[in-house]
Protein backbone atom coordinates (compact mmCIF):
# COMPACT_ATOMS: atom_id res chain seq x y z
CA UNK A 1 0.00 0.00 0.00
CA UNK A 2 1.37 3.77 -0.89
CA UNK A 3 1.85 5.82 2.18
CA UNK A 4 0.92 9.73 1.52
CA UNK A 5 0.88 10.42 5.64
CA UNK A 6 4.34 11.23 5.85
CA UNK A 7 4.64 14.40 6.42
CA UNK A 8 8.32 14.69 6.97
CA UNK A 9 10.15 12.84 4.44
CA UNK A 10 8.99 15.25 1.72
CA UNK A 11 7.07 12.67 -0.16
CA UNK A 12 3.65 13.02 -0.71
CA UNK A 13 1.70 12.66 -4.18
CA UNK A 14 1.09 16.85 -4.84
CA UNK A 15 2.21 18.22 -7.91
CA UNK A 16 0.41 21.36 -8.70
CA UNK A 17 2.00 21.39 -11.94
CA UNK A 18 5.56 23.22 -10.34
CA UNK A 19 7.62 20.16 -10.43
CA UNK A 20 7.09 19.83 -6.41
CA UNK A 21 5.87 16.42 -5.36
CA UNK A 22 6.19 16.90 -1.14
CA UNK A 23 3.43 17.07 1.22
CA UNK A 24 0.59 19.72 0.03
CA UNK A 25 0.91 23.13 1.48
CA UNK A 26 -0.34 23.43 5.35
CA UNK A 27 -3.54 25.73 4.93
CA UNK A 28 -4.30 23.25 2.01
CA UNK A 29 -4.83 20.42 4.42
CA UNK A 30 -6.04 22.53 7.05
CA UNK A 31 -9.46 22.61 5.71
CA UNK A 32 -10.91 24.80 8.40
CA UNK A 33 -8.35 27.51 8.94
CA UNK A 34 -8.23 27.12 12.43
CA UNK A 35 -4.07 26.78 12.17
CA UNK A 36 -4.07 23.11 13.25
CA UNK A 37 -4.71 19.58 11.02
CA UNK A 38 -6.92 17.20 13.03
CA UNK A 39 -7.32 13.76 12.50
CA UNK A 40 -10.29 13.93 10.00
CA UNK A 41 -8.53 16.14 8.22
CA UNK A 42 -5.45 14.43 7.76
CA UNK A 43 -7.82 11.29 7.36
CA UNK A 44 -9.35 12.94 4.08
CA UNK A 45 -6.14 14.11 2.78
CA UNK A 46 -3.69 11.38 3.54
CA UNK A 47 -5.53 8.36 5.16
CA UNK A 48 -6.00 6.00 2.29
CA UNK A 49 -4.40 4.83 -1.41
CA UNK A 50 -4.51 5.70 -4.41
CA UNK A 51 -7.32 3.46 -5.19
CA UNK A 52 -9.30 4.47 -2.09
CA UNK A 53 -8.45 1.87 0.22
CA UNK A 54 -7.74 3.20 4.05
CA UNK A 55 -4.53 3.47 5.15
CA UNK A 56 -3.45 0.75 7.90
CA UNK A 57 -0.67 2.44 9.26
CA UNK A 58 -2.65 6.36 9.28
CA UNK A 59 -3.71 6.00 12.95
CA UNK A 60 0.15 5.56 14.35
CA UNK A 61 1.87 7.69 11.23
CA UNK A 62 -0.83 10.74 12.79
CA UNK A 63 0.26 10.12 16.38
CA UNK A 64 3.81 10.02 15.27
CA UNK A 65 3.88 13.39 13.56
CA UNK A 66 1.96 15.08 16.73
CA UNK A 67 4.98 15.18 18.11
CA UNK A 68 3.69 16.92 21.49
CA UNK A 69 0.73 14.59 22.03
CA UNK A 70 -1.78 17.74 21.91
CA UNK A 71 -4.23 15.82 18.92
CA UNK A 72 -3.64 18.03 16.15
CA UNK A 73 -0.83 18.28 13.88
CA UNK A 74 0.02 22.33 14.25
CA UNK A 75 2.59 23.82 11.27
CA UNK A 76 6.36 23.18 12.73
CA UNK A 77 5.37 19.42 13.33
CA UNK A 78 4.04 19.40 9.92
CA UNK A 79 7.33 20.91 8.39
Amino acid sequence: MTRYFDFNDGGGDHDGGDGYDGPPPFEEVDTNGDGSIDREEARAMFGQDKDGNPDPEFDAEYDRIDTNGDGVVDHDEYM
